[in-house]
């Protein structure tokens, strides 16, 4: 798919409030800090497909006693960096590095509806856009960290 130069802040801010009454029926919060005019050479179907699958996860996964969600989009040395992070149970370390690998579930995520496809999309989203992923604990919680090079 080719990619376009395109406004990264808005399609965050958009996803984010789309998402704000799917969080408010579980009887979570959905928390954005957006930086502004953060533009990269992108697709937008799959970026947003992308975002929707974080933010659903965190929503779905990331219950917890505050009951938030935070994305973030933020300016690094060259790149628009993306984090969804939640504050539930997290994701023990031997399970992270496999939950980029089609088909997998973690042995908490079993009673949730899903394939297990979910993650490794991103992952492919993030190659085929030039970017990195890294999935880390947040103690309490659970990040999904992206970076994006921005637009020359």
């Amino acid at each position: 798919l080719v990619l376009q130069t395109m406004d990264l802040s808005a399609l965050v801010a958009d996803m984010v409030e789309f998402y704000e009454p799917a969080a408010e029926d579980v009887g979570m919060e959905l928390r954005a800090n957006v930086a502004t005019d953060l533009t990269i050479s992108g697709e937008s179907n799959l970026l947003r497909a992308m975002l929707a699958n974080l933010i659903d996860n965190a929503l779905k996964y990331g219950v917890s006693e505050n009951a938030v969600v935070d994305v973030t989009l933020s300016q690094g040395r060259g790149t628009a960096d993306i984090s969804v992070r939640d504050y539930g149970a997290g994701v023990p370390a031997a399970e992270r590095a496999r939950l980029t690998d089609r088909f997998v579930r973690v042995d908490a995520s079993r009673s949730k509806p899903g394939a297990g496809l979910g993650l490794s999309m991103v992952k492919a989203v993030v190659g085929h856009h030039g970017g990195t992923m890294v999935l880390e604990d947040a103690g309490p919680g659970f990040v999904a960290r992206i970076s994006l090079p921005l637009a020359k």
